[in-house]
This record gives C-alpha cells, sequence and structure tokens, in this order.
C-alpha cells in the first residue's frame, strides 16, 4: 500500500519515511533538511524524491555527501515513481546539473 498525501500523489510505501520527508520541506534550514531527508531513506531506501532533495538541501550548504550518487539513486529508483515524482526528480537533477 503505498501513502497517499494532501501535497504528493504517491511517493513511498512508509507512512513514516513520507512523514520524515514531509518534515524535510517544512524544515527551516537546509541543514534541518538533510537530517529528515536521511531519516525517509533509511525507512524507504528507494524513496526518489528524498534522494533527490537530499542531494539539493547537501548542495546549499556545502555538505560532504557523494550528490551525483544521490541524483544517480534518485534518477534509478523515480523509474518506478509517479509521472509527478519523475518530474520532481529531473527537475532537482536538472537544476544540479545545469542541464
Amino acid at each position: 500500500m503505498l501513502t497517499r498525501t494532501a501535497r504528493d500523489e504517491r511517493l513511498t510505501t512508509s507512512p513514516e519515511a513520507a512523514a520524515a520527508y514531509h518534515d524535510g520541506l517544512d524544515a527551516p534550514t537546509a541543514e534541518a533538511a538533510m537530517q529528515h531527508y536521511a531519516r525517509a531513506l533509511a525507512l524507504d531506501p528507494t524513496f526518489a524524491l528524498a534522494h533527490a532533495l537530499l542531494a539539493l538541501a547537501a548542495q546549499r550548504c556545502c555538505a560532504p555527501i557523494d550528490i551525483p550518487a544521490r541524483l544517480r539513486a534518485a534518477e534509478f529508483h523515480a523509474r518506478r515513481s509517479t509521472t509527478a515524482e519523475r518530474r520532481h526528480v529531473r527537475d532537482v537533477i536538472d537544476q544540479l546539473t545545469r542541464r
């Protein structure tokens, strides 16, 4: 069963991962957002948007995270996602790689 939320159509099979992701969206700083996205990924390693937004937050605060690896993971896992999620992942990748 996939978790549905008011903000997103389908994101993850884990309600806890979805909650951590949403906490990241609402976080006051990129550093705080990174912690929430990392928690979402610990709960669901296939969560494409969490990979993408962890990369974006890491880039914003120059964190020592392998951003290309996060983007590859996001792209890989987005293949099983909704069209909207794939589009969001692609937008983040484009922003970070300036395509």
